[in-house]
């Protein structure tokens, strides 16, 4: 059974932070001590020195800071006076709340105390205890019905008091998702070190332990994993696209909360193919198109509730507007030489909104609407790899939708699906002579430009996919939420990124 716990414990140490990049928003934790009259020196020192040596490729993890009870003066074994910085009455909420272990029986009837316990509990992401610090968790009622351990002299009393609670000895720490009990004393270290692996990765849980010269071998440890994923949350992949060389995809992942109570949060990472790692950009904003160099990303950003678009530079980080005016903005896509942006724009709501492409010099600045204003809209542009021309969806209102292509000056306006029994959109070229496109319900085909050459791709059936003409490509969503990869030459399927392994992959530490 050891085994199989560690062999869980490693896995999600690999994918939940995977690769460790620089993130220029990154905010750091707030971990808060609990310190009181008694409190046991190692099983608050240890896990402070673990959070306060954690480091963020270069910026601090974690914002540390001690509290106290009723008092910010606390004296620890009998010689240690300490000044907390603040107490439960003024101290900021934790993302991580330290409940170290001590003389605490008589804290077990302070109702303010535990009151406050229980309500860090609901609004923190962890709370770890060491030693007999579960006392002061056990009396919350927040522990019923999950395992916990303790030190070995507090085990008695525990399983006598709390039947609720599935005691057990003999492991270093347990693991219930959010709640991480330890022994005693320096096992308190073993469970910061662990969760820090858990947060982050074993690379930065390794690098706190090498820094403190203590000897950190998790194969070596007994110790319980009982964790349940939050039913509540799951992480969603809403929209993608290539960068330019096709080693890369751009994400966005939606953290959604299931009862509907909160509005989905989005976040975007850049998704390497063959090493399976994940980077966090600092992008708010919707419609990332990558231009053809790789070195930046125009998105649409929402400006006191306006549409703008803007251009971040993946390079020097920097972040500057491109088209700023009123009108609502989606579906960017690049020239081939860079030079360029063609978009959709907005007028109207509802069954009288109008939809028309413009498009955007970035040098002269200059916006140009290519089709002319009419009942019928305009969707998603996609700039061809080689060429001016300049595919998009033709919507009647007639669910009959058509797949067009003109070119940068809106000059000609040709149906390449030209079959008005049949619903086409979402159309992306293949190469330079001919596009892939959805038919509904959820046929993908390919096409030559010209209207010869039209097959079905049998082996894909997705509503949501982009094509990389580099590699010749196809990343799609299935039916159940995975990401897959279909190469179009070989007929090749894998899967890219399970949708099981979204909550691992994507993991909570990102959407803080």
């Amino acid at each position: 059974m050891k085994k199989i716990f560690l062999f869980l414990f490693l896995t999600s140490s690999i994918y939940s932070y995977a690769q460790f990049k620089a993130d220029s928003t990154y905010t750091p934790l707030n971990v808060a001590i609990l310190l009181y009259n008694g409190v046991e020196l190692l099983d608050f020192a240890g896990p402070g020195e673990v959070f306060q040596q954690a480091n963020f490729n270069g910026k601090d993890a974690f914002n540390v800071f001690t509290v106290g009870v009723d008092s910010n003066n606390i004296i620890s074994q009998n010689f240690l006076h300490i000044t907390t910085q603040y107490t439960i009455d003024d101290c900021p909420m934790p993302d991580v709340l330290v409940i170290p272990g001590g003389n605490n029986l008589s804290l077990v009837s302070n109702e303010k105390l535990i009151a406050w316990i229980s309500e860090v509990n609901r609004r923190a992401e962890y709370i770890l205890s060491v030693c007999n610090g579960i006392n002061l968790l056990a009396k919350t009622g927040d522990l019923d019905g999950m395992t916990a351990t303790s030190h070995y002299g507090a085990i008695p009393n525990l399983i006598k008091k709390y039947p609720k609670i599935n005691i057990v000895t003999g492991k270093r720490f347990v693991d219930n998702g959010r709640i991480i009990t330890t022994e005693g004393v320096s096992a308190g270290i073993d469970g910061s070190l662990y969760l820090l692996s858990k947060m982050f990765n074993m690379e930065v849980a390794n690098d706190v332990a090498k820094i403190m010269m203590y000897h950190w071998k998790p194969e070596d440890l007994d110790y319980i994993i009982t964790q349940k994923e939050d039913t509540l949350f799951e992480k969603r992949i809403s929209a993608f696209s290539w960068m330019p060389d096709g080693k890369d995809i751009i994400l966005n992942v939606l953290k959604v909360d299931k009862t509907g109570k909160k509005p989905p949060l989005p976040k975007k990472f850049r998704f390497n193919i063959s090493s399976e790692t994940i980077d966090l950009l600092p992008v708010e904003g919707g419609g990332l198109a990558v231009s053809p160099d790789g070195n930046s990303i125009a998105y649409i950003k929402q400006i006191k509730g306006q549409d703008q678009i803007y251009l971040y530079n993946l390079i020097s980080k920097e972040d500057k507007p491109l088209v700023i005016d009123t009108l609502k903005k989606y579906a960017i896509s690049w020239s081939t030489d860079g030079k360029n942006l063609a978009y959709n724009i907005q007028t109207g709501k509802g069954v009288n909104a109008k939809v028309e492409i413009c498009t955007y010099n970035l040098k002269t600045n200059r916006v140009k609407q290519i089709t002319e204003n009419s009942p019928f809209r305009r969707y998603t542009p996609v700039w061809n790899p080689k060429n001016d021309k300049i595919l998009y969806t033709m919507d009647k209102g007639d669910k009959r939708d058509q797949i067009y292509v003109t070119d940068k000056n809106g000059s000609f306006h040709t149906n390449l699906t030209n079959d008005t029994t049949t619903h086409n959109y979402s159309p992306i070229w293949e190469n330079n002579e001919s596009i892939v496109y959805v038919q509904a319900p959820s046929n993908i085909f390919t096409m030559k430009v010209d209207g010869s050459h039209k097959q079905i791709i049998e082996e894909v059936s997705t509503t949501q996919f982009n094509v990389n003409p580099v590699t010749n490509n196809l990343v799609y969503l299935d039916s159940e939420g995975n990401l897959m990869l279909y190469h179009l030459k070989y007929k090749t399927t894998k899967a890219l990124i399970p949708h099981n392994k979204l909550n691992e992959l994507f993991h909570e530490s990102f959407y803080h």
